[in-house]
């Protein structure tokens, strides 16, 4: 795709440590920093914040492009060949990965049109990815949803905001039950919960 549109400057203008790569966050992985690959775009939104044991692989002509308040703790993992696009405010928990393209195209036995082998991934504002998750191709998931761990996501998401996605691949679990509101999201393991 050509080059994109340079976007607007992020609200509040561009400031020293508004992209941090690499910080130490999980004392589950090494504290081996961040690896960085990048031959297309990559998009800063606003506040960017990626923790220890990451990599990032943006291929030629490829675009990444992060909204405002992205945070991800530890171990992510993007390959951006296409394009993968995450709304404002997204959490991504650790060990997760996100790819938009199959790295090699099949060819059909039977004659039928080579399936494309790359597509979009578009994350909503509000995302809330638990840890261990994969985010393929052509995935779209709307706004505020909770993405539980463990989850494979591979298609587009035809749900309402602030429902659940779970599963192998994954499924709606549930529809229009709660969001991660990231300044109230701390457990206090003292207090009594339901």
């Amino acid at each position: 795709p050509a080059a994109p549109p340079h976007p607007p400057p992020p609200p509040g203008g561009v400031k020293f440590g508004m992209v941090t790569l690499g910080r130490f966050t999980s004392p589950l992985f090494p504290n081996s920093g961040f690896r960085l690959y990048n031959e297309g775009h990559i998009i800063f939104n606003g506040d960017c914040k990626i923790g220890n044991d990451c990599s990032i692989v943006v291929s030629k002509d490829g675009v990444l492009a992060f909204g405002e308040n992205f945070q991800a703790t530890a171990s992510l993992k993007i390959n951006a060949s296409y394009k993968i696009v995450f709304g404002k405010d997204v959490l991504v928990g650790y060990n997760s990965s996100f790819i938009d393209t199959d790295f090699h195209h099949v060819i059909p036995i039977n004659g039928e049109k080579i399936p494309k082998p790359f597509g979009e991934v578009v994350i909503g504002d509000g995302v809330w990815f638990g840890f261990n998750n994969v985010v393929l191709k052509n995935t779209i998931i709307p706004s505020k949803c909770i993405i539980a761990s463990n989850t494979l996501l591979n298609k587009k998401y035809e749900c309402v905001e602030c429902s659940l996605l779970a599963g192998i691949p994954a499924i709606i679990k549930k529809e229009g039950v709660a969001y991660l509101d990231r300044n109230d999201h701390v457990i206090d393991y003292k207090k009594n919960y339901d």
